[in-house]
């Protein structure tokens, strides 16, 4: 096979111990040697991580024709430039070829990063592979890239690249060769190897192909694959219909069940999701529900950062942060109308759909972290607040994800109040994709004044640029009473049905242990208690786990003495107990506005 200007070797053949050997052929730049550079940080999470720090083992040679495996590979030592940079080859002629190898420890599991067992083994390629001269990504290039994995027979590869064939070799093992064109499409394109097959379905112009992995090899229940294979075609289905069709093109699924770890990330022409196997299984409900709209996310990133992404994010440099505080926009708004689109489509009745809003209005208002940071200031400040929080965050710190999916649901609502239903929230993303999205009539992506633009064509009068500018500028929360009016329902708060008093905190058990999570900023414990105290006993009865805590919290008095292990040292605390927080409940049958929201979608489950 040709050589392509970049060609990758991967050995996954030893995956079961989570080292991968990897090796890249490039040109030299000539006798002052050749830069390389590692992303700090991976395209649609928004924190240096330096997936660096698990590569080891670098080294160099003069290239070869053949594959690195079939001799002893060793080289000569690279020379470490900064966090993430290196230099090779010095000496060599410009245009020869070299060849960089080295070792990556595969054993974070997440959708960001590398994670390989005996059962499977998954790839980010931001977090796999060095990329000559600089980690900068332009959309306009075209940079050939092949791919050669060793990888167990039984193994098939996964994910948006484009197979060019295969072949058995003397050691029961099979080489797999791939390609891809262009660095940003690299970037943006894991790669997972195990023995399942993917479930195809026809979505118009696109082929979704879902794979589904559980990452200790439990068997995958077939019929629940199946009914979620369904399911998420259906959204899909609803979305190509909502928000116009992206394109032909295959779509790769990649659902990794779990013990219990939870995530997603977007990719240009797939995703990665990750969710705890009882989520497939349907054993829980409200995780079969999250599942689902995980998925929908994802897939509405296909329009809302893939196609049509924020201004800054056009040209990456994965060297450096990029603040950008359209996040409220291309997370909260996409979570949003990802949920409607779980009900528009029929995934979701009328009443999970509900359920699901009440546990976020439940997490919007026990928070005090919406009235003191707007979701501007959230997502700008996301590379060093938003997956970092400490244990006080719910106190100062609002959400983009959260808050600016409530903020979505009031400008949908004053919107389709102000239009009389004319125009609705998925019309501004259909239109803003046609715009500044990727082949779009004008492009190079969106920002707030292009927002404020694209709203003010579709609805002139409804004069929301103000209205928009103190949602997301100022630190005080979206007025969520108003905004379900416009829909004829009401956000009513109740006692919980659970009797007796609380400690005010979130707890978990822990192998035998009751820890504190959080303390609410409102109640007498705030003073007292501090995450990760470990409850050991309540006025002297020994407590080990969290239903042990509550219920022998709810037949104390005002005051309880609590025996906790702090920092290792056992210590004695006489806590006020605090009334248990409101339930809040959406009631009444809504409007018209209200009934339109699926009145024209592809399904309704009653």
């Amino acid at each position: 096979m040709a050589d392509a200007p970049i060609h990758l070797w991967l050995d996954v053949t030893d995956a079961a111990s989570a080292r991968i050997r990897c090796w890249i052929d490039v040109d030299a730049s000539g006798p002052e040697g050749t830069q390389m550079a590692f992303p700090r940080w991976i395209p649609g999470s928004y924190v240096i991580r330096d997936p660096v720090r698990m590569v080891r083992d670098l080294c160099w040679s003069s290239s070869s024709e053949f594959p690195p495996w079939d001799s002893e590979w060793a080289g000569s030592p690279v020379e470490r430039i900064g966090v993430n940079r290196l230099r090779m080859g010095e000496g060599q002629v410009a245009g020869s070829r070299i060849r960089l190898g080295y070792e990556i420890i595969a054993d974070e599991l997440s959708v960001r990063t590398n994670h390989a067992t005996h059962a499977h083994a998954f790839f980010s390629q931001a977090a796999t592979w060095w990329i000559p001269e600089e980690a900068v990504l332009d959309r306009k290039d075209s940079t050939q890239i092949t791919l050669t994995a060793r990888h167990p027979a039984h193994w098939q590869p996964f994910g948006p690249w484009c197979a060019d064939g295969s072949e058995m070799v003397d050691d029961g093992m099979t080489l797999s060769h791939l390609t891809i064109s262009g660095l940003e499409a690299w970037m943006d394109s894991p790669l997972s190897f195990s023995e399942a097959a993917p479930r195809i379905r026809s979505v118009g112009r696109i082929s979704l192909e879902v794979t589904i992995v559980d990452i200790a090899g439990a068997p995958v229940r077939d019929e629940a694959a199946e009914k979620l294979c369904d399911d998420a075609a259906r959204i899909l289905v609803q979305q190509v219909a909502d928000l116009g069709d992206p394109g032909a093109g295959r779509y790769a699924l990649l659902l990794l069940l779990t013990s219990g770890e939870r995530g997603g990330l977007e990719h240009r022409w797939g995703q990665v999701s990750m969710m705890g196997r009882t989520g497939l299984t349907g054993v829980d409900p409200r995780k079969a529900m999250d599942l689902r709209s995980l998925i929908s996310h994802e897939f509405t990133h296909l329009w809302n950062v893939r196609n049509l992404r924020p201004r800054s994010f056009e040209c990456m440099n994965l060297e450096v942060e990029a603040p950008e505080p359209m996040l409220w926009w291309f997370e909260g708004v996409t979570s949003y109308y990802a949920d409607i689109a779980c009900w528009r489509s029929g995934v979701w009745s009328e009443a999970e759909y509900r359920e699901e809003m009440e546990r976020k209005i439940r997490r919007h208002l026990g928070r005090l972290g919406p009235s003191r940071q707007s979701v501007a200031d959230s997502a700008q400040l996301a590379w060093v607040e938003g997956y970092r929080p400490d244990c006080w965050a719910a106190e100062a710190r609002a959400s983009y994800y959260l808050e600016g999916e409530l903020i979505g649901l009031a400008l949908d609502a004053e919107l389709r109040h102000r239009t009389n239903d004319a125009v609705r929230l998925l019309d501004v993303i259909s239109e803003a994709n046609a715009r500044y999205g990727l082949g779009g009539s004008i492009g190079g992506g969106l920002d707030h004044d292009r927002l404020k633009k694209v709203i003010g064509d579709l609805a002139p009068s409804t004069r929301l640029g103000r209205w928009l500018d103190q949602a997301i500028s100022n630190p005080a929360r979206p007025n969520l009473v108003k905004a379900f009016g416009r829909f004829g329902l009401r956000i009513v708060a109740s006692s919980p049905d659970t009797p007796g008093q609380v400690l005010g905190a979130e707890i978990a058990s822990n192998e035998g242990g009751v820890v504190i999570r959080r303390v609410h900023s409102d109640v007498p414990a705030r003073s007292v208690l501090r995450p990760g105290d470990e409850v050991i006993a309540v006025d002297g009865l020994r407590i080990r786990s969290s239903k042990a805590l509550t219920g022998t919290l709810q037949g104390a008095g005002e005051v309880v003495n609590l025996t906790v292990a702090r920092h290792g040292i056992i210590i004695t605390l006489d806590v006020a107990l605090s009334d248990p927080p409101a339930e809040h409940k959406l009631t009444g049958r809504g409007n018209s506005l209200w009934r339109s929201t699926i009145a024209d979608g592809e399904g309704v489950k009653d």
